[in-house]
C-alpha cells in the first residue's frame, strides 16, 4: 500500500540528511567562506542523473578521466619511449603523440580498456585526449571556440552526450589539489566552491546549445556571461577602452585567475594601456582567436599562466609583476607568430598546443626571489620529439 504522509516526510528528511552528509564531506578542504552551497551541489548532481543506468557511459567517463594523467607514470612514460619514442618528459605531448592514428594501436596495451569500448566511445575518448575541451582551459580563456568542434561533431543533437564529455573533465576540476598525504581531502576540492561552482554549472547550460547555435556563439555567451559579473565593471565601464580592448583585458584577467586570487582589475588595466598598440594587438590575436579560421589556429601554451601567478606574482609587487608578466607574454607570443609562419601546414586550424610543461617544472618553479628579480623572462619555441613545438628559455 501507498506510505503514509508521515513515512514520506521521514524518507525525504533522511534523503536530505544524507544529502548534507555528502556536501559536508565534499566541502571540507574548503575555506568555510568559500564552501559550496547546498542549492549548489544539487545541480552539480543533477547533471550525473541517468549516466548511472549507462555501464558504457561509465566506462567512458572513467577512462577518460584516467588517461590524462596516466602519462605521469613513470613506467608508463618510459613505455611510450620505447614503443613510439614520445617525448618522456612531457605526459600531454606523450598521451597526444600516443593517440596519433599511427601510434594508437601499437600502445593498445597500454589503454586496454579503451578497445573493450563500442567504436562511438572510443571516437569520443579519441577525439577529447587529440583536440577536445578541456575544462579548465575553457574557464580560463585559454582555449576557443575551437575547442568545442570535437564535442560537436560526435554529440550533435544529443543532450547525453554532452555530459559524456563534459562530466570527465568536471571530475578533474571537482577532484582537483586532493593532497595525497591527506586523506581529509580525498573527498572533495578546493575548487569546487562557491565561486567557481556557477561558472561550471553555467558552462554545462550553454553547451546544451551547441548542435544547434555552434562553437562560436555557445563560447562567446559564456564569456559574456562571466563578463557581466560585477567583479568585471572596472573593464567593461572603461569609456577609452574599445570593445575588443575589454574583451582581451578581461580574457587576460581570467588566463591569471584574478577574481579567483581577488586582485583589484585597474592596475591590470593600466598594465594593458601601458602597451604599445603593436603589443595590445598581439594579445588580441592571442585572447580571441577561434581557431576555425584556416592559417589561424589557436594557440593554447600550457602552464603559461602559472609565470604569473605562481612566479612574478609571488615574489614582485603587484605593478611590477603585471608589467613583467606582459612583456614575458608579449615575446612569447612574437616567438608563436614566426614558428607559425614558418609551420609547413599554412591552412592549418583548430588547436595548435605549444608545451611548457618541461620549462616550466626544470626551470621556471624552481627559481627563487633574487633570480626573478633579474628581469623579465624571455622565451623561444623549439620542436621537441615528433615536431611538437615547446617552449624554451631564450
Amino acid at each position: 500500500m501507498f506510505e503514509s504522509p508521515v513515512q514520506d516526510y521521514k524518507s525525504a528528511a533522511r534523503a536530505l540528511e544524507s544529502l548534507r552528509q555528502e556536501l559536508s564531506a565534499f566541502a571540507g578542504p574548503q575555506d568555510h567562506k568559500l564552501r559550496i552551497t547546498l542549492s549548489q551541489f544539487l545541480e552539480l548532481i543533477e547533471l550525473f542523473r541517468g549516466v548511472s543506468d549507462d555501464p558504457q557511459a561509465v566506462a567512458t567517463i572513467s577512462v577518460s578521466l584516467i588517461y590524462g594523467d596516466l602519462c605521469k607514470m613513470t613506467g608508463v612514460k618510459q613505455e611510450l619511449k620505447r614503443l613510439i619514442n614520445a617525448d618522456s618528459a612531457d605526459h600531454d605531448i606523450a598521451l597526444h603523440t600516443a593517440f596519433q592514428p599511427e601510434n594508437i594501436k601499437k600502445c593498445s596495451t597500454l589503454f586496454p580498456t579503451m578497445f573493450s569500448l563500442p567504436t562511438q566511445y572510443q571516437q569520443r575518448i579519441h577525439g577529447e585526449v587529440l583536440s577536445g575541451l578541456n575544462l579548465g582551459h575553457v574557464l580560463q580563456a585559454e582555449t576557443g571556440p575551437t575547442a568545442l568542434t570535437p564535442l560537436r561533431r560526435h554529440i550533435a543533437n544529443d543532450a547525453e552526450g554532452i555530459k559524456y564529455w563534459l562530466l570527465p573533465t568536471l571530475l578533474d576540476v571537482l577532484g582537483a589539489r586532493a593532497d595525497a598525504k591527506k586523506p581529509e581531502t580525498w573527498a572533495g576540492s578546493v575548487l569546487g566552491n562557491s565561486q567557481l561552482t556557477p561558472e561550471l554549472l553555467t558552462f554545462s547550460r550553454e553547451l546544451t546549445n551547441l548542435s544547434f547555435q555552434g562553437e562560436v556563439a555557445v563560447f562567446d555567451a559564456f564569456q559574456r556571461n562571466l563578463s557581466q559579473e560585477s567583479f568585471y565593471t572596472p573593464i567593461f565601464a572603461d569609456p577609452s577602452l574599445s570593445q575588443r580592448q575589454k574583451d582581451t583585458i578581461f580574457r587576460l584577467s581570467r588566463f591569471w585567475s584574478w577574481k579567483t586570487d581577488a586582485r583589484p582589475l585597474e592596475p591590470l588595466i593600466a598594465g594593458f594601456k601601458g602597451l604599445s598598440q603593436e603589443d595590445q594587438e598581439l594579445m588580441s590575436a592571442f585572447f580571441l582567436s577561434t581557431g576555425l579560421a584556416p592559417g589561424e589556429p589557436k594557440i593554447v601554451v600550457s602552464y603559461l599562466p602559472y609565470t604569473f601567478t605562481q612566479l612574478y606574482s609571488k615574489h614582485l609587487e603587484l605593478n611590477q609583476a603585471i608589467s613583467w608578466g606582459l612583456e614575458s607574454m608579449c615575446s612569447l607570443l612574437r616567438r608563436i607568430d614566426e614558428w607559425k609562419q614558418s609551420s609547413s601546414n599554412q591552412n592549418a586550424r583548430g588547436i595548435r598546443n605549444v608545451s611548457a610543461q618541461n620549462v616550466w617544472f626544470n626551470h621556471l618553479r624552481p627559481m627563487t626571489k633574487e633570480q626573478v628579480q633579474r628581469g623579465p623572462l624571455r622565451f623561444a619555441i623549439a620542436e621537441s620529439r615528433g615536431g611538437v613545438p615547446e617552449v624554451i628559455m631564450e
